[in-house]
């Protein structure tokens, strides 16, 4: 069984975290979904109503906070289960994923293009604007103001952390088999099918065994470099890696193809940056030392 959307296992995850007697206050559980109190009592109704099946309740005492009823061992288990399953995202979240990717795709927003293109109001943006600086603050990056014209200020490379970490969903079952939809939307300025053959073609030419999910990682990685590029967005900083000179220099091939097919120009920090995350989904092509680990001889170069 699966909920209806995301929140509604958050807040089932939330009541089950503790003892069964732990009450759990409605603006408790607001603050951790960053929704109103108004928004919980109505998830709450819609929540009771898909545990039915579970002969479970969840109650509301008084100047406590809610809870649940008739949870045995069995039941807890096979709630919490059901409350971390893959669980699609509420309008909300869909929206403020939306307005993190406008914000990084744009050097400078007005609060009237916002408003405009995701038909909010100022208001509903402000409070979106809580999350997303949450979200954002954990990746080194900050949203500045100045008049109506918002910015996002971090590193490009961190940026592109944020990317990759929140707004692509590496659990989704559809990663691996194919570009999703919302990657799809995200590169959009990115001929994916294209890129993906010549990813292919360029593992099978030399032989390179990776698995399907790190030749995803990859292709992804190449992709959000191309896509970046293309919008004048450049790394300022890279990481290097050690690598054997026959791997590198058949990058240095793939990435002339690259530059060609997709009319871009890779600098050498893009092109560090691209060798670096080959080799942390390729480690076979590291160049190992005797006192390091696979992680220390990829970033030591």
């Amino acid at each position: 069984m699966k909920l209806s959307y995301k929140r509604l296992g958050q807040i089932l995850e939330l009541l089950l975290n503790d003892s069964a007697n732990r009450y759990v206050s409605t603006s408790f559980l607001a603050q951790k979904c960053n929704v109103s109190t108004r928004t919980i009592r109505s998830d709450i109704q819609a929540l009771n109503k898909e545990l039915t099946i579970f002969k479970v309740t969840i109650k509301n005492k008084r100047g406590a906070g809610f809870y649940l009823t008739n949870v045995d061992a069995e039941t807890r288990a096979k709630l919490l289960k059901v409350a971390k399953s893959d669980l699609p995202v509420t309008r909300s979240e869909e929206r403020i994923a939306a307005v993190e990717q406008y914000l990084l795709v744009n050097d400078r927003v007005k609060l009237s293009d916002l408003v405009e293109k995701f038909f909010i109001s100022d208001n509903t943006f402000f409070s979106y604007l809580v999350t997303i600086k949450k979200e954002f603050s954990k990746f080194n990056l900050k949203v500045n103001k100045s008049n109506d014209v918002y910015r996002v200020k971090g590193s490009e490379a961190d940026k592109r952390n944020f990317i990759i970490a929140k707004l692509i969903n590496k659990k989704s079952d559809n990663y691996i088999i194919d570009f999703t939809e919302k990657e799809r939307t995200i590169l959009a300025n990115v001929d994916l099918d294209k890129l993906k053959k010549l990813i292919h073609a360029f593992l099978r030419h030399y032989s390179y065994h990776i698995s399907d999910i790190n030749t995803k990682n990859i292709i992804l990685h190449f992709a959000l470099t191309i896509s970046r590029i293309k919008l004048n967005f450049h790394l300022e900083a890279s990481t290097h890696a050690n690598i054997k000179k026959d791997v590198l220099q058949n990058l240095k091939e793939l990435f002339v193809k690259i530059e060609s097919e997709f009319e871009i120009k890779l600098n050498q920090k893009e092109k560090d940056d691209l060798v670096y995350h080959f080799a942390l989904n390729f480690p076979q092509c590291v160049i190992y030392t005797n006192k390091s680990n696979a992680k220390e001889s990829i970033a030591k170069y």
